[in-house]
């Protein structure tokens, strides 16, 4: 599987760096980053509706928090459904779609992430599913 090109997505204000590396495995996915009143804002565009990707905060900075991600297909196409989504750091899943808080919008599906799951210093690894194909 390629590896998509590492996206470092802007924050809304172009004067701060973006909190957090992000690499996803389809180059099809797109993720960009925000900073609101409520933490940091992981939006992700993914067409096929299953992905991975890889987070770690900025070099030298400690993980944001909270941290959450809104799923969707297109803009105006949210997830309606997570059927899968694990968060694992070094090959260990430490938390599950069961585990976690998920809102849906009218625009957006959107996860809160556990904070007790960045661990300083390593990548977290997201991997979501919309539906499971039979």
């Amino acid at each position: 599987m390629a590896l998509g090109l590492m996206a470092l997505a802007l924050c809304a204000s172009a004067a701060k760096p973006a909190p957090l590396s992000v690499r996803t495995e389809r180059a099809q996915d797109t993720v960009r980053q925000a900073r609101d009143g409520r933490g940091v804002m992981i939006d992700v565009t993914s067409p096929s509706g299953i992905g991975r990707m890889t987070l770690a905060p900025a070099s030298g900075k400690a993980w944001p928090s909270p941290l959450r991600l809104r799923l969707r297909y297109a803009p105006g196409r949210p997830f309606r459904t997570l059927e899968g989504l694990d968060l694992s750091v070094g090959g260990k899943v430490m938390a599950t779609r069961e585990t976690m808080r998920v809102e849906a919008g009218r625009a957006w599906l959107e996860v809160t992430l556990p904070a007790d799951v960045a661990m300083p210093g390593k990548p977290l690894r997201v991997q979501w599913v919309d539906a499971y194909r039979r």
